[in-house]
Order: structure tokens, then sequence, then C-alpha cells
């Protein structure tokens, strides 16, 4: 018996799906596929599935179930996605774009559980690299002004549809800004506090800051000359709402699992406020030993409440692409459609709504390992994020290809339709 295990394309982009076989083994062969990869900037991840050969002695990722390990069934990516860091806790946020993700496919004798997942002992081995910055995608840090960041420049000389790119309360990363130039975008990862001579905190957000940043994206003679988009989730997708709404020359925003008012800062533009919505602890609760914030501010989801820190981007004509995943534990999904489709519903903008069914709070690009809880250690507590494993990667796959659809079709003409 002469086991080999193939990965193709070994080397690919990183939302790109490969197909994983394994040959020469025994008729009915019992073996775990275990994956594993580390990095400096994320820790180590890893996953495994248990596969029975057919009777050629074969094992075909698209054709053939996983019985047991990190997920079951036909999933010709479940590897990827289901991968779990060793504390089962650390999210993935790629800081270092540059270098790409080496996952090692390893095959192993029977299906024991608690097998000692060692090179030496597996039966074949191969690896897959997978890359966050496209063939002559050009990284170019960014200090404008006050604007601090990292432009990402697709290939070519453009012009380019442009897309500012923000991040949660989670910190500045570069991975969507450099995929989305891979795909076609001039996209500038923009930090907005933590970072270089940025202030520290978040408390007190001013809009020009981004407005800055639309105007350097702007100036640029790489850039379309048909306004910009701008995408966030979770902290990020209120200012992106709030930017495309409030200051001229925004055209679309992608808000992914944001609220729709000044969530735990003041907002400021110009001489106008947002007072900060803050939690209400009352509210939050345990389940399962995790701490759920879901209706940390259920009292605000009234316009009539919230009042003068509502976004209310129903008085904007720009484009709105607003996705919720339905299992967020961090953010009241039922209460926060119902406001934003009243918003929707007396606006004039053009919009897009879209639910996703047993998914968690942080949407990644797809074949992203997840996780649903993160440690505090500021709270010396797991903090659920919620989400299904095999839903969530499907609603990542979706979420990942309409977005850049969305972004092609809105920025192409000023005339673009939803």
């Amino acid at each position: 018996m002469h086991p080999i295990i193939s990965v193709t394309p070994k080397d690919c982009f990183a939302d790109e799906d490969v197909s994983i076989r394994v040959a020469g083994l025994n008729s009915y062969h019992r073996v775990t596929i275990h994956a594993v990869f580390e990095r400096s900037d994320i820790g180590r991840f890893e996953s495994s599935a248990k596969y029975t050969a057919s009777n050629t002695g074969s094992i075909d990722l698209t054709v053939h179930p996983s019985i047991g390990g990190s997920y079951t069934g036909v999933e010709p990516m479940g590897l990827f996605w289901s991968m779990k860091s060793s504390d089962q806790t650390q999210s993935v946020a790629v800081r270092d774009v540059e270098t790409p993700s080496k996952i090692a496919i390893r095959v192993f004798n029977s299906h024991a559980d608690g097998a000692v997942y060692s090179g030496n002992l597996a039966l074949a081995e191969t690896v897959n690299l997978r890359r966050y910055k496209g063939m002559g995608t050009r990284r170019i840090p960014v200090k404008w002004r006050r604007v601090r960041g990292t432009l990402f420049a697709p290939a070519g000389t453009g012009p380019f549809p442009a897309v500012i790119v923000l991040n949660g309360l989670s910190g500045y990363t570069e991975h969507w800004a450099s995929m989305l130039a891979s795909k076609g975008f001039l996209s500038l990862g923009l930090a907005y506090f933590g970072y270089d001579d940025l202030p520290q905190t978040y408390s007190e957000i001013d809009l020009e800051y981004f407005e800055e940043a639309k105007d350097f994206l702007e100036k640029l003679p790489e850039t379309k000359a048909v306004g910009v988009g701008i995408y966030g989730r979770s902290f990020g997708a209120m200012l992106a709402l709030a930017c495309t709404t409030y200051i001229p020359g925004f055209k679309c925003a992608i808000s992914i699992n944001g609220p729709i008012f000044a969530y735990l800062c003041t907002l400021r533009y110009k001489g106008r406020i947002w007072p900060e919505v803050r939690v209400n602890h009352n509210n939050i609760y345990e389940e399962d030993g995790e701490i759920v914030t879901t209706k940390g501010v259920d009292e605000y989801y009234d316009d009539d409440v919230v009042g003068n820190s509502l976004i209310d981007f129903s008085k904007s004509a720009n484009s709105f692409f607003i996705v919720f995943s339905e299992d967020d534990k961090t953010v009241n999904t039922e209460k926060a459609v119902v406001m934003t489709k009243r918003l929707i519903d007396r606006g004039f903008g053009r919009y897009r709504l879209k639910m996703c069914p047993g998914t968690g709070h942080f949407v990644e690009p797809p074949n992203t390992p997840y996780t649903r809880r993160v440690f505090s250690k500021r709270q010396k507590k797991f903090v659920a994020f919620g989400g299904i494993s095999n839903m969530h990667a499907r609603a990542e796959r979706e979420v990942w290809r309409e977005m850049q659809e969305y972004l092609k079709r809105e920025l192409s003409a000023s005339d673009s339709k939803l």
C-alpha cells in the first residue's frame, strides 16, 4: 500500500476552493485526514475528518462524506472552514498579507479518537498555500494628512472602482482590502483608532476623518470618477452607513452586522453630533458559559427612542447593501431588521437587505476558520458570537460573491441599479 494525497491547486488564492483526493489505500480503508496551519500573526488552527475509502482504495472529498471529526457529510472545503484554534477561542485576523498561509494536510491510519497527529506517523501528506495578495497587486502604506492605513492597488493602470475597507473593534487588519484589490478594486484598508499616531480609543469619532480618506482615494488617477464605496463589519459597519448617508462623494455602503445608531461612541460631523448609545449591562446574560450581548441595547431599536443617535440612511439617495446574521449573539438581529426595514420603507435610496441563516457575527471571506466565541481578558469570560459552522461557511461564500458583484455594479456607472 502506497497512499498518496493530492490537493489541486497546491498554490491558490485564499478564497479559492481546492480538490482533495487520496489514492493508493486498501479497499474500504478507514483513515483520518488532518489539516493544520500556524502563523505568528494568528496562531495555530487545525481540523480533522474521518473517511472510509472506496472499493478502489480512493477518497474524493467532493464525493465522499466525512463520518466524524470537525464536520460530517460531503464538504469539499470542510477541512478549512472547520478549523479551530488550539484553545478554540482565537479568530482569524490576518495582518501579514504578504505571507501566504501554509496548510499541511496529512492522512492517518484508522478512525481512532485522540490520535497523535505527527508527520512521522502519517500515511501521506501534502501542503496547500493560500495567498491573500494577488499577482501584481501593490501594497502601499498610506500616511496622508490624518489618513492612516494601506492602499492596495490591482495589477494594471485602471481606472478601478474604489472602496474603503473598515474592520470592527478587534482592530486594524489588511486581508479584506488586499483580497478585494486582488479582485480588481482599488482598496484602502483604513485604520481609525489604535494605529500609528491615531487616537488609541474610539469613544469619539470624527466622520471628517473618513471624508479625508475618501478625498485621498478620489485624487488618485487609478480611481474611477463615479464615487467611492465603503465596506464595514460590526462597529465598522456603523461607520460605513454613516459615511454613505452623510458625506458627499460616498456612493454605496456594505454594512455587515452593524448597529444603525452611534454605538459605544459619539459621532461628529461638521458640527452635528450623534450621542453615544451605551450598553445596558442589566440586559447582558450568560448562556452555556458564554456572555451574550444580544439584548444589550434592546431599548434603542425604536427610532422614537434612539432619536439623535440614529443613522438615518433613509434620507440618503445612495445605495446600501445591509447584511445581518440570523444567529448573531452580539446584535439583536430580529429587532435590527425590523428597524432597518422601517427605514427602507420610508427611504428613497437603493437598498438590498440580506439575512444569513445559521450565521454568526464575524463574516469573513470564504473558507476562513470561524470561531463561535473568544475569551475576554477584561471580563475573564468567553464572549459568544454565534453561528453554526457549515451554515456560516455557506453564508460567507454567498456574501463574498454578492458584495463583489454589488461593488462592481454600483461603482461602474453613475446610474447603477440594484
